[in-house]
């Protein structure tokens, strides 16, 4: 059957010819031999699958949303002739119901020059939240996710939203989240299942207090290198950990990976900056002039004014615009080599996460994008410095890239050059980190790059466990 004969009900009288094509691809590809390809022609065969991947998506995706068309269930039609879960059922028809109202995505996905079915999927979830067509309409977005990989479309798409949505829609989306909150555990197979959502703070301080635990348990493995070497996976790992703060233990889950349990190590007096929770808000929020303003926790979206007044209860603050005269500096020159507390916090608001992943901050790094010990000579200054998650921080360094942002603002990675390579091996001790370095201020001939946003804003930094 001709390509020009796939069309309107030439498909309802072809089904079976529809499937015999797949079948036949199917066949074509078990019995393609790759070995022999080198690296180019994988590459350009890797781009062609995905090209092909977005175009097969917008396939299932249309025929989901005729499923429900015809009233019946899509969740249910995927499960029992897909094998599907239920989960990703209900978010592929979800994403289906609102694909049938942007029809420029489909068209971007029908060429599969780059929007991708993840894409699609984080676009229908900003739908959801604003509109299919306010999503549809906007060009400049859909270009710029097009362009972009899934780590970064995703950042893309969570900003867009954030500026579509009023603070009044974002109060009223976080009361709905709270009035709907839910925790369910249930056991299926010898497994138990958790899933659960609702207070913003309550659950960021559970998440934070679980990351803890579990870094702690890869402090008692020899840290992150030795761990990998005992066996104990990181889910493993995370699942120990979740035990321990369900049961008060200080010390380690014997598990079937391991064949010994480390002696519990002693509690640090006081929990890791990374693993605080941390909330912004300007300054008109604190002193209630403006009622409008809204506070965010970092990683978690925005918080209602209830939400806020009891966090600060129990809460240190900082001011995130540090003066040199009066305050931590956020300009180190070369007098620390690693990110001090006040540059941590001032990262965790600018940053948020991972700039190339977007990955939570207590998974993530200071990293120089000049380093400290190449020829170039870095400076620890907030200015040059970024968040980045720890895996992807050690895969820039192990494969010689370094930072940059485009015209536009992302952060994209290219070859470093020989002097901003450091060696392998530092020539001396670096200077050890102080806990509170002397207020210096900056040297003469160097001035202080301005701020990005010039408005007065707080940290706010929540101590865990829970109070």
């Amino acid at each position: 059957m001709s390509r020009e004969a796939i069309s309107g009900t030439a498909v309802a009288e072809n089904v079976d010819d529809v499937l015999a094509r797949f079948a036949d691809f199917g066949s074509w590809v078990s019995s393609l031999n790759i070995d022999l390809v080198e690296s180019p022609g994988l590459r350009q065969m890797l781009k062609g699958h995905g090209q092909m991947s977005s175009q097969v998506a917008l396939f299932e995706s249309r025929v989901l949303a005729a499923i429900d068309a015809f009233g019946s269930d899509s969740v249910g039609v995927q499960k029992s002739a897909a094998n599907t879960s239920h989960r990703r059922a209900k978010k592929k028809a979800s994403t289906a119901k609102s694909l049938t109202r942007m029809p420029t995505v489909q068209t971007k996905m029908a060429a599969g020059a780059g929007m991708s079915a993840g894409k699609a999927e984080l676009l229908a979830g900003a739908a959801d939240k604003t509109s299919p067509e306010a999503v549809d309409e906007d060009g400049e977005l859909l270009d710029r996710v097009e362009k972009q990989d899934e780590d970064t479309a995703r950042k893309t798409i969570d900003r867009w939203v954030s500026r579509k949505q009023s603070n009044e829609e974002k109060r009223t989306r976080r009361q709905r989240l709270i009035d709907e909150r839910q925790f369910t555990m249930f056991l299926k197979d010898g497994k138990l299942h958790i899933h659960g959502s609702g207070d913003a703070v309550s659950d960021m301080k559970l998440f934070r207090r679980w990351e803890a635990e579990k870094d702690r348990l890869y402090r008692l493995d020899g840290g992150r290198e030795e761990a990998r070497k005992s066996g104990r996976t990181d889910e493993q790992r995370g699942y120990d950990a979740w035990v321990n703060c369900m049961k008060g233990i200080d010390g380690v889950v014997e598990s079937d990976s391991s064949d010994r349990t480390p002696d519990p190590a002693p509690r640090r007096a006081k929990t890791p900056l990374r693993h605080q929770m941390i909330v912004s808000a300007p300054s008109q929020t604190i002193d209630g002039t403006d009622p409008d303003a809204m506070a965010d926790v970092i990683g978690g979206g925005p918080l209602l004014r209830s939400e806020l007044e009891r966090l600060m209860c129990n809460s240190e603050l900082f001011g995130l615009l540090y003066d040199p005269a009066n305050g931590d500096p956020l300009w180190m020159g070369r007098s620390v080599r690693t990110v001090t507390d006040a540059q941590w916090r001032a990262l965790l608001v600018r940053d948020g996460g991972c700039v190339l992943t977007g990955a939570d901050p207590s998974r993530c790094e200071g990293h120089h994008l000049k380093p400290f010990e190449a020829p170039i000579k870095g400076e620890t200054n907030i200015h040059e410095l970024v968040m980045l998650a720890t895996d992807v921080h050690t895969w820039l360094h192990a494969n010689k890239l370094t930072l940059y942002q485009d015209d536009e603002g992302e952060w994209k990675t290219r070859p470093a050059t020989k002097d901003e390579i450091a060696p392998s091996r530092p020539t001396k001790d670096p200077p050890r980190r102080r806990s509170r370095p002397e207020k210096r201020a900056p040297e003469q001939g160097t001035t202080t790059p301005p701020a990005t946003n010039q408005d007065e804003k707080f940290v706010f930094s929540s101590e865990l466990p829970f109070e």
